[in-house]
């Protein structure tokens, strides 16, 4: 599938996924049966270690609540933005790091209405126009997309909802001004997504693919080549 666009730039936003770590292996598609609940039954080989090794979300490091809290003299006065953390003695607010400033941080609450439950993928597009930056994160529920044009304010913009079923797996590539997402959820097939979308957007906003592209079911990753457009 080839889409004639402009090249990519990327952006990049740091949250907090729930997630101890993250295994990306070539692609195997996976046929998937829905369950009374309405996710997947068949998970990605590859993907099998993470079952024992899910962390529960926790609670944000940064921020006013954390510096309500006993365990740190961290203070948003201090710092650049509401959620933003300087890397000081190995720790950026309560997270270890090692030369690497926090600027911001979005948890699984504020990435959809009403909240997720997971996340499990990231990517990012920057408009060639004006230059903005925007996030796109693959949640269990769907696709949600955060503007960090300003990296200490990241706004959510809007989410894109699963095609079928919810599903742990999701994975997103950009083509220009496309996001193609596809997912591990029974008859997902691939969601074409234009993100100029994102530009006039309200903010909390629910989007609807402009493409879905069903000659496969289901698919673990998707890889793009961004010289040839092509998917």
């Amino acid at each position: 599938m080839k889409f004639q666009s402009h090249p990519i730039l990327f952006a990049a936003l740091i949250s907090s996924f729930g997630e101890s770590h993250v295994i990306k292996n070539s692609i195997r598609r996976t046929q998937a049966t829905a369950t009374d609940e309405g996710e997947e039954t068949s998970v990605h080989e590859g993907c099998k270690l993470l079952l024992n090794d899910r962390e529960e979300p926790n609670e944000m490091l940064v921020g006013a609540a954390y510096e309500a809290t006993m365990y740190s003299d961290y203070l948003v006065a201090d710092e650049a933005g509401p959620t933003a953390a300087t890397c000081n003695d190995g720790f950026a607010g309560g997270y270890p790091c090692n030369n690497v400033n926090l600027s911001s941080m979005i948890g699984l609450s504020g990435l959809k209405s009403g909240g997720s439950s997971m996340a499990n993928d990231i990517w990012g597009w920057t408009d060639s126009t004006s230059l903005r930056e925007f996030a796109i994160i693959g949640l269990k529920e769907g696709t949600s997309f955060v503007e960090i044009t300003d990296e200490y304010n990241p706004v959510f913009v809007g989410f894109l909802p699963t095609k079928t079923v919810n599903s742990s797996w999701r994975d997103i590539k950009t083509i220009g001004n496309y996001a193609l997402i596809v997912s591990e959820a029974s008859d997902h097939g691939m969601q074409v997504f234009d993100l100029n979308q994102l530009l006039n957007a309200q903010g909390g906003s629910t989007f609807s693919e402009d493409v879905h592209y069903d000659d496969f079911k289901n698919a673990h990753n998707i890889f793009v080549n961004e010289d040839t457009e092509y998917a």
